[in-house]
């Protein structure tokens, strides 16, 4: 059998089905309905084709609304709907726009926060910079111990200096924790405020306010004199 007599049989067979579960079903249906209530036995692309096909030839019934189309079994004279049932069915395909809108608002949601963890560190990579900020956090701590007990003597230049690097870290600072908020806000959007909530504590991330830290004020402070 060539391929084009194939393809032709397989349209055949489409065409038979789907007429004849639209007739079975009586009811409105898009391109996208017919294509997952056939669990998808024929192609998306296939299924428009037969769809549009049989409007064609006027066994079926094809309405536009705005960009979709919807398509249903020719009717009686006598299955004529009544004005109040065809306005209870606009009211419906209104509402199933309004939550199609919502759905499709929902995964862009959910794809902004797939994409924001997928692109971050993995846990062995945060572990290793873990350690290492660890080991510079020991140096500046002996730093810092030597400066409390008064055993070096700061000069002009080398307050200024750590005055433009802690200005650096400030700014680094700033920048991951407005990261983080704004990834955490597209990942809870949809949660409840104490659900969020218990959330954020069970996977252990603690807050500058839960550690009572702020970079508005100088961590330094009355600790070095000139």
């Amino acid at each position: 059998m060539s391929k084009a007599k194939k393809l032709k049989t397989d349209d055949d067979e489409a065409s038979a089905a789907i007429l004849k579960y639209l007739i079975a079903q009586n009811r409105p249906y898009s391109p996208l309905d017919v294509f997952t209530n056939l669990l998808q036995k024929y192609g998306k692309t296939q299924v428009g084709k037969v769809l549009t096909q049989l409007a064609e030839d006027k066994q079926i019934t094809a309405k536009t609304f705005g960009k979709s189309v919807i398509y249903f079994p020719n009717q009686d004279a006598s299955d004529t709907p009544s004005p109040e049932e065809t306005r209870e069915m606009d009211i419906k395909i209104a509402s199933l726009r309004d939550e199609l809108a919502i759905l499709k608002s929902e995964v862009s949601s959910k794809e902004k926060a797939l994409s924001a963890l997928t692109n971050s560190k993995t846990t062995p990579d945060l572990v290793e910079a873990l350690e290492t900020l660890a080991q510079e956090n020991e140096k500046l701590e002996s730093r810092l111990t030597g400066l409390r007990n008064g055993t070096r003597k700061l000069t002009i230049a080398d307050k200024q200096k750590a005055d433009a690097e802690l200005e650096v870290y400030r700014k680094h600072w700033r920048l991951r924790k407005k990261m983080f908020k704004d990834a955490w806000s597209t990942i809870t959007e949809n949660m409840p405020v104490k659900k969020a909530k218990e959330t954020l504590e069970e996977i252990g991330i603690e807050t500058d306010e839960d550690m009572g830290v702020s970079f508005e004020r100088d961590p330094l402070e009355g600790l070095m004199t000139l």
